[in-house]
C-alpha cells in the first residue's frame, strides 16, 4: 500500500505541474534503514531542517531529499511497467 501510495503521488505531481524538481524532509532514519532507495530517492542531504527545542527537549534534524523531474518520469514509467498500468 504505502508504494501504491507513493506511486499515486508521483503520478498526480508528474500530471498537474511536470515539475523540474521535487524537495521534501525526510527522518534520519529513513536513510539509515533504506527506505529512501526503496522509492527511488538517490539525492539527500543532511540539515534540510534543524530543530532544537530546549524547553521540550525535542531535537529533531531531518535530511533535505530531492528528484529531478527526468527522474520523477523515470520513476512514474517504471511503476507503470511494472504493475500493467
Amino acid at each position: 500500500m504505502p508504494e501504491m501510495m507513493a506511486a499515486l503521488l508521483r503520478g498526480a505531481s508528474l500530471a498537474m505541474w511536470a515539475p523540474d524538481f521535487m524537495v521534501g524532509l525526510a527522518g534520519r532514519w529513513t536513510a539509515a534503514k533504506g527506505v529512501l532507495a526503496q522509492y527511488g530517492h538517490v539525492h539527500h542531504e543532511p540539515g534540510g531542517s534543524i530543530l532544537n527545542l530546549v524547553e521540550e527537549k525535542i531535537v529533531d534534524d531531518d535530511l533535505l531529499i530531492w528528484l529531478t523531474g527526468e527522474e520523477l518520469q523515470h520513476l512514474v514509467d517504471r511503476y507503470d511497467t511494472n504493475n500493467g498500468v
